[in-house]
């Protein structure tokens, strides 16, 4: 007995798959099965699709035991499937890491609910997969159903002489690129024609037999007389149209002049072929689409059908005949259409017992192999690291994380080749916060430990203690060089910004999952554990000893906070109730003298200036700032987070913010400045007018003196409400979202994940909304992909606030929907008069 680990694989939401009444006693759920040889450790990530991501989730493996009979059975079936209907399927890489994936099926007699019995499902269908029917047998079986009273014979010789108007129709509706009813509504009629009760019926009849084989698998298995071996072989095909109008007694091809009946006699000794049945067009299944996405396309966003065709086909029957003398009066009377060359009786065709899949979807399987990559240099999975990386950090850090994804992600860089389907971030996310969270931690002590310390002095200092030098050695002593998810581990050295940047990110990371004082404890302890290293760093600069002593003997009451003697200035007149005005927010009147140097400038000569309190303020407003452009965009990359930080902290920003507040109309300055800030109200938003750096640096300093005076989160918020404002992306306000409103509002009631499908005719885009297979009533119409969805989701979100009974309607059509699936034989049972 052999032991192979069968694991299996959901994908999250689930392609849609089509509902469609079938002959095969099993039913594909969207979900597969991977067979590996060796043990893994899968962890959930994301598959970039053509159209969206899906995220792919792995089960905890079975073990199973295969005798050689069974195995060699499940790598025939895995064989066949994997070069018939894989499209673009990598299968040597799949066969190097000795690994299968198989479609897991349910069968339709029972409900199943666990791996084991899907995986009993599913083997069952590799035992019957040799199994199969003639097309010839089941188009015979559908006539009788219809025609009960003439044992089809009525139904047969009906359709047999209206064979022209037959195929004439079903490829007129099949090529309406629109919904039917919507269609009829659009087009006016092009004749006033009698419809007779008889055409209808036979038409409908004729699509139900069309929608019976239209884009199943079907294969041939034929013994090629020329070929040197003679040996059979066996072909897949998705079925196209029936040629009700073409028989096997019809000419092979213009080049051979020999009916499909005597050539298939000819070549493959074929006999009993009927000459009164149609042909059926096929279209080899890697020759049905140019490209994956446009196979995936086809396959996923019609969740009640098998491809636009087949759905206005299901549209028409579903309506029972009604549609059709509607339809057949707006038919063109020089409607042209060319049958295809590719074209064999039913007799020669089998069904196959494979359920119709998208085949893009095991395209992408091959990125599985992408994240099998980084496991053969031997660094171990993901998951693995981030738990070693999780041990180390509580070992030399003290710190212990809640939440490791946080880590997983500060310790993920970009060469990572997963990366790219968007479940894994690289570090820069992380490192652009813990860049903003270090330059808090690193610049109150130095600001409370060099007093008498210049603007230019504090700057010096903070950039030697954060420089990339300093973190690249203290990272790699901590060992966080070797908990890197890289495939160049080789890049991350002691003189590697990249080493410090996962210092910075790692910090980023715990910031997330705890609070800013959880960071201050952290970096606390690593100044003191690692003194020597900090103290090299700052010793050639003054108060570069007395900083780092005051990081070590800080402690928790004077967390981020400013200490500082400031006495009134005399010369300086001014009321409390004048600053509150113009900054529009009270202030404590025992800190006036403090907000007296917020507005002190240097041109005064006095004692003091604001200078030292820019230092602080500048720290404060880009932690704010930074912060709250994090949270606000999580889906942008670190770059776009830097250039619109950078828009907001400039001076020309800041400076006119200053000046919207009227902090010019107070500043304290000199004589020589009084001309710079006697500017007119009606320049403020002149872009072309130069912002003098008095004014962005005011705005700063009065953000230090709202800190110290007030807490770090009453300056952060003076940041936010006058920079930002209500800039932030909220996707949970439905006034600007109705998407996620509509998304997020499904799902807590219904706990599934609702489809919004797109596609565009005559240069206009439909958006539809799937909701457990049901197409609510809602269509999104709009020039732009985006916008329709937009118009989509409005139109629900309105009627989810205006009709109380919304979603017990939408229930309702759900379980009306079921039953119609499992009566659907009978819905369209009726006897041909």
């Amino acid at each position: 007995m052999l032991l192979r680990y069968f694991y299996k694989i959901s994908l999250i939401p689930k392609i849609p798959q089509a509902h469609v009444a079938s002959d095969l006693p099993y039913s594909f759920q969207g979900d597969f099965f991977l067979i590996s040889q060796n043990l893994y450790q899968f962890i959930d990530f994301q598959l970039k699709g053509a159209n969206s991501n899906r995220q792919l989730h792995f089960s905890k493996p079975l073990e199973v035991y295969l005798n050689e009979e069974q195995l060699n059975s499940l790598q025939t079936f895995y064989n066949l499937i994997s070069v018939q209907f894989y499209y673009q399927f990598n299968k040597t890489d799949f066969d190097e890491h000795k690994i299968m994936i198989i479609p897991a099926v349910a069968s339709k007699k029972e409900n199943v609910m666990t791996k084991s019995d899907a995986l009993t499902s599913t083997w069952k269908m590799i035992e019957d997969f040799s199994q199969s029917s003639q097309l010839s047998e089941i188009y015979m079986q559908r006539l009788k159903k219809f025609d009960r009273k003439n044992d089809g014979k009525l139904a047969h010789e009906y359709i047999f002489n209206n064979g022209e108007k037959i195929d004439k129709f079903i490829r007129f509706v099949t090529s309406i690129e629109m919904p039917i009813i919507e269609y009829i509504n659009s087009t006016p009629p092009l004749n006033n024609d009698e419809i007779v009760k008889k055409d209808t019926i036979c038409l409908s009849l004729a699509l139900t037999l069309q929608e019976k084989y239209w884009n199943r698998i079907v294969w041939s298995e034929l013994k090629n007389r020329y070929s040197n071996s003679g040996r059979k072989y066996k072909k897949y095909y998705s079925a196209n149209f029936l040629t009700f109008n073409l028989h096997p007694t019809d000419m092979f091809s213009e080049t051979k002049s020999i009916s499909h009946i005597e050539f298939y006699k000819q070549k493959n000794d074929f006999e009993g072929i009927n000459p009164e049945l149609p042909l059926i067009e096929l279209i080899p299944l890697r020759n049905q689409f140019n490209d994956k996405n446009q196979l995936f396309d086809e396959f996923s966003k019609y969740p009640n059908a098998y491809g636009d065709k087949h759905k206005r086909l299901l549209e028409i029957l579903s309506n029972k005949r009604e549609l059709i003398p509607e339809l057949l009066k707006r038919m063109p009377s020089d409607f042209h259409f060319e049958y295809q060359k590719n074209k064999i009786p039913l007799e020669i065709m089998h069904f196959s017992y494979f359920p119709r899949i998208a085949g893009s979807l095991v395209s992408y399987f091959n990125q599985i192999i992408d994240y099998l990559k980084p496991l053969a240099p031997g660094y171990g999975n993901p998951e693995e690291i981030t738990q070693q990386a999780a041990e180390l950090i509580e070992e030399k850090m003290k710190y212990s994380f809640k939440n490791t994804l946080y880590l997983r992600n500060a310790l993920t860089d970009s060469t990572y080749p997963f990366l790219q389907y968007q479940h894994f971030q690289s570090y820069q996310r992380l490192e652009y916060l813990g860049d903003c969270v270090l330059d808090v931690l690193t610049t109150y002590p130095i600001f409370n430990a060099s007093p008498n310390a210049m603007e230019g002095q504090m700057t010096l200092l903070k950039h030697a203690l954060v420089s990339n030098h300093t973190f690249a050695k203290v990272a790699i002593m901590i060992g966080l060089d070797q908990c890197v998810i890289s495939l160049m581990r080789n890049n991350y050295t002691d003189k590697s910004k990249n080493t410090a940047d996962i210092f910075e990110s790692v910090f980023g990371a715990i910031f997330r999952d705890s609070s800013l004082q959880s960071c201050f404890r952290v970096f606390r302890y690593i100044v003191k554990k690692y003194k020597n290293v900090f103290l090299r760093a700052v010793n050639h600069l003054k108060y570069g000893k007395e900083t780092i002593d005051y990081i070590i003997n800080s402690h928790e009451d004077t967390f981020c906070k400013i200490f500082m003697k400031c006495p009134l200035n005399s010369d300086f007149p001014i009321d409390p109730e004048t600053i509150e005005n113009h900054i529009g927010m009270e202030i404590n009147e025992k800190d006036l003298s403090l907000y007296q140097l917020a507005l002190t400038h240097t041109s005064t000569n006095s004692e003091l200036c604001y200078e030292r309190l820019e230092f602080i303020g500048d720290i404060v407003v880009k932690f704010a700032i930074g912060t709250i452009l994090y949270f606000s965009y999580p889906t942008s990359d670190e770059s776009g987070l830097s250039i619109s930080s950078g828009y907001y902290k400039s001076n020309d920003v800041l400076g006119r913010i200053s000046l919207k507040m009227g902090l010019n109309k107070i500043v304290f300055v000199g004589p020589d400045m009084n001309e710079v800030v006697n500017i007119s109200d009606d320049l403020i938003d002149d872009k072309s007018v130069f912002i003098h750096k008095l004014f962005g640096d005011v705005f700063e300093s009065m953000t230090a003196a709202i800190t110290i005076s007030s807490g770090l989160v009453k300056g952060f918020n003076f940041v936010h409400e006058n920079v930002l404002g209500s800039v932030e992306n909220r996707p949970d306000n439905p006034t600007i979202d109705p998407i996620s409103f509509v998304i997020n509002s499904i799902r807590k009631y219904f706990h599934i994940q609702p489809q919004i499908f797109v596609w565009e005719y005559s240069h206009k885009f439909y958006s539809y909304l799937f909701l457990d297979g049901v197409q609510l009533k809602y269509i999104g119409k709009a020039k732009e992909r985006s916008k329709a969805i937009y118009n989509l989701s409005l139109q629900i979100q309105n009627e989810m606030n205006n009709n109380p009974n919304f979603y017990q309607e939408i229930t309702d059509k759900i379980e009306q929907l079921k039953n119609d699936l499992e009566n659907v034989e009978y819905n369209l049972d009726f006897v041909l008069n």
